[in-house]
């Protein structure tokens, strides 16, 4: 990790802090100065960033969250990480995070009014979607099929978690669709076969509602597996559409990351084992080095990126 020894004057206690900063204050507005470059730099990100090297490589790890989510487990597979399967598809909002959590831990009160979609097709589960992103994840071809694989499924995930050491929870975005009289939140909004206007709702989570999620995911997680640590972190990814039309697309993702962050930040500083991994502002710290042309997805640069800085402020020096 680089030190920063050759940084201008103006950066330093001799410079303009030493000037405008009490004594006693140098020390952290050293640390907290805003360097004044553009792109900003992977190492001015993280080098006064509050890290804690407790992976190895016989750390059990789970990787729960968005499409990204997919991108951090392929990384940890191919340098040989210990990751834990992967049943869960693929997570957007904290609302389908905490649902996953409930079932897995408190399966009693997991009683959905839209337990599955049936069609001609098949039976689809309407709370995950496929690792494919081809839709609703598949659950067999009769209702007595699908419930055989969603009670295996919830088995599964509660050992999953209560075995794990470390995980990574990924967040999206918070625009969801939902039914209307449970308000369980769907994988995305539900395809033409199965919307029914009159059963399923648009919904935008607040502040408080991120909040109370996350708080039940890391409550509940941490009762279950009381030595399990979390590090949670922001999709980079944008909306790829938005259903609340006074905004945008562009508008609305900014406003969805935002609270995304003010809600995990304020869970970080009330909980323990639980911290922060700046993969949102890593990728956004330079967007045409970072992104593909679809201005959407991420390159591979950019994930080697990230989990260099993955390795750097979480893995032990003597597993990296």
């Amino acid at each position: 990790m680089s030190s920063f020894s050759n940084q201008p004057l103006e950066k330093t206690a001799d410079g303009w802090l030493a000037r405008r900063i009490p004594a006693s204050l140098l020390d952290a507005a050293t640390k907290g100065v805003y360097h004044r470059q553009n792109p900003y730099t992977v190492d001015a990100i993280i080098e006064a960033f509050a890290s804690d090297p407790f992976v190895t490589r016989d750390t059990r790890i789970v990787t729960m969250g968005s499409c990204f989510a997919q991108e951090l487990a392929h990384w940890l597979d191919r340098y040989g990480y210990r990751r834990l399967p992967h049943h869960w598809g693929v997570i957007y909002t904290p609302a389908s995070l905490r649902q996953i959590v409930q079932y897995s831990v408190e399966p009693e009160t997991w009683r959905p009014v839209e337990p599955f979609w049936a069609d001609a097709a098949g039976v689809y589960d309407p709370y995950r979607k496929s690792d494919d992103h081809n839709g609703a994840l598949r659950l067999g071809d009769t209702i007595d099929q699908a419930r055989a694989a969603w009670a295996r499924h919830q088995a599964d995930s509660r050992a999953t978690l209560a075995g794990a050491d470390l995980a990574v929870l990924t967040l999206g975005l918070t625009e969801l669709w939902r039914n209307r009289e449970d308000h369980a939140a769907f994988f995305a909004v539900p395809p033409p076969a199965h919307y029914s206007e009159a059963r399923h709702a648009f919904h935008a989570m607040t502040f408080d509602e991120v909040r109370n999620d996350l708080g039940y995911v890391v409550d509940r997680l941490q009762r279950l597996n009381p030595r399990l640590r979390i590090v949670f972190s922001i999709s980079p990814i944008p909306l790829s559409v938005s259903f609340r039309t006074h905004l945008g697309a562009y508008v609305a993702t900014q406003e969805s990351k935002s609270v995304l962050h003010a809600a995990v930040h304020d869970i970080i500083r009330s909980r323990g084992g639980v911290s922060y991994m700046p993969s949102y502002e890593i990728a956004t710290s330079d967007r045409a080095r970072f992104f593909q042309t679809d201005g959407r997805h991420v390159n591979a640069e950019c994930v080697a990126t990230i989990m260099g800085a993955f390795e750097r402020m979480h893995v032990r020096p003597s597993a990296r």
